[in-house]
């Protein structure tokens, strides 16, 4: 067994190392890796559940296997924790590594990962079209390299179905024994905590997690979700087509309005975007960090009716999902989907804004992932940019910067619900669904979800943006960061005239480059 510590980050980890498979591509073979990967994506979903629930000892957990030709394979455990918990999280995912191990997996942990992988591979073959060239090239180049047979979207999709169609979770688990039994693991520790004997304090919190025993697993019942009707359509007040934008603006009779763009470029492609309220400069200034809260915290407190891990579960074939953005004048949910699946997605969305559950444990990951965060941002010259350089350039307003770490820690889901839930509820809400869509199935669609909400009243009085303020005396300011000594980055700020000219803000950015 090897054991490491260091300063870097918080994570344990648990390294089975593999011979590297150099057979030639074939069908074997990809059928052999399916189930190692397989293997890795149902340990890690029972990670991820760990890592959701109240009180967890980790905030992410995950498990993967990668190459690294022509050495070796590498089947990793991650546990993204703290200084306090890293005994617990370790003992954690040894022992839900070893239940695994002695228990295998059911049959609907299989099924649920064979549909998430089937969704990724149809909606890849939907999308083919439409691909990135940079990104395509980069698969072209990464084929050669590891000496594969580069194939279609569509072709992948067919081997997929070929070489799933039969498998068993009896199957998965035996690929599980072959990449992870009977073999001695690495342990990895890093991060900012002082270990008097560190080998020995490691050693011996893995002693003790293997000497204890593991049940089998209780069987998961997954629900349907709860949130599909929102109450009676209020119908539609306005449509009207805003001709050189491409628009389709639908006012409904509760004052909701959508913004309904399709395009091709993209295909089977959908964004949706949900925005209310004043954004960044609506922030309250005396709480730091609360804007890192929001879209860290928000959606993981979950629904009413369904925690955040439920949610994942429930969703976990389908192509929905849901973030929070905060820009200088609004907050945004996002979602990106399939012309299939927006139905669900607006659903899930409307379900956030009418049901938001703010649950504890949400604030318990966020303040358990901020170390890594900061430790993250220290680790680079473009950290400074959003700390104490956007700080200066507001005048010290901390809406516009990252606060000190202290500061995002004394955030409360309290204060999150204070300020989001008048405007969430209340005030100016639009839609905004862009990509491959029929038009009157997104409008009937969103008619059904947000246009089923209560009238909603008008905006509160915006705060007036700070005006940035240049420091009176051309001399430099530095600041300095904790990664590598050989990176910098220099910026230059000079006062130009106000964002209201979208083509003249286009030609004021001027990028120079990274000095290193």
């Amino acid at each position: 067994m090897s054991i490491y510590a260091n300063t870097e980050r918080l994570c344990a980890m648990a390294d089975p190392v593999l011979p590297y498979d150099d057979r030639p591509d074939s069908l074997a073979k990809e059928r052999d890796q399916l189930l190692q990967i397989l293997a890795g994506a149902m340990l890690g979903r029972r990670l991820d559940s760990i890592a959701l629930r109240p009180g967890a000892p980790f905030a992410r957990g995950g498990a993967s296997i990668s190459d690294l030709p022509p050495a070796a394979r590498i089947a990793s455990l991650q546990l993204v924790t703290t200084a306090a918990t890293w005994p617990a999280a370790l003992a954690a995912g040894e022992q839900e590594l070893r239940r695994a191990l002695q228990y295998g997996f059911g049959d609907a942990e299989l099924a649920e990962q064979l549909a998430i992988f089937r969704s990724g591979y149809a909606a890849g073959a939907a999308s083919a079209a439409t691909r990135d060239s940079a990104a395509l090239a980069g698969q072209l180049v990464g084929t050669i390299t590891d000496d594969g047979v580069f194939t279609s979207p569509a072709n992948d999709l067919a081997v997929f179905d070929k070489l799933a169609e039969g498998l068993s979770a009896a199957d998965v688990d035996q690929a599980l024994r072959e990449v992870w039994a009977g073999r001695e693991p690495q342990i990895v520790l890093t991060g900012p905590m002082q270990l008097a004997d560190a080998r020995a304090e490691i050693l011996a919190a893995y002693r003790a997690s293997v000497a204890t025993p593991v049940a089998a697993p209780e069987a998961v019942v997954t629900q349907a979700f709860a949130y599909t009707s929102f109450g009676q359509p209020s119908g539609i007040d306005l449509t009207e087509e805003l001709a050189d934008l491409g628009i389709t603006r639908v006012r409904f009779g509760n004052g909701v309005v959508l913004d309904l763009k399709p395009t091709k470029l993209e295909a089977d492609t959908v964004h949706v975007a949900v925005r209310f309220g004043n954004g960044r400069v609506g922030l309250p200034p005396d709480q730091p960090g609360l804007d890192l809260l929001a879209a860290q915290g928000f959606v993981d407190g979950g629904l009413g009716r369904h925690g955040i891990e439920e949610i994942t579960r429930i969703f976990a074939s389908r192509h929905v999902g849901i973030d929070l953005a905060i820009g200088e004048g609004g907050v945004n949910l996002l979602g990106q989907t399939t012309p299939a699946d927006l139905p669900l997605q607006l659903d899930l969305l409307a379900a956030y804004v009418t049901d938001p559950a703010y649950r504890p444990e949400a604030l318990e990951r966020f303040r358990a992932r901020l170390p890594s965060t900061y430790a993250q941002m220290a680790a680079v010259p473009e950290g400074a940019v959003r700390g104490p350089v956007a700080l200066l350039l507001h005048d010290g307003d901390a809406r516009f910067a990252v606060p000190p770490q202290a500061q995002a820690q004394q955030r409360t889901l309290a204060e999150l619900r204070h300020w989001l839930e008048p405007a969430m509820r209340q005030g100016p809400l639009q839609v905004v669904i862009v990509g491959d869509v029929d038009p009157a199935a997104a409008i009937a669609a969103a008619g059904r979800t947000f246009g089923a909400l209560p009238a909603r009243g008008k905006a509160a009085t915006v705060p007036t943006p700070p005006q940035l303020t240049m420091p009176s005396a051309a001399l430099p300011v530095r600041f300095t960061h904790d990664g590598p000594p050989g990176q910098a980055l220099a910026l230059v700020y000079w006062p130009t005239t106000s964002r209201g000219d979208p083509k003249e803000e286009v030609g004021l950015d001027l990028e120079i480059g990274r000095a290193s």
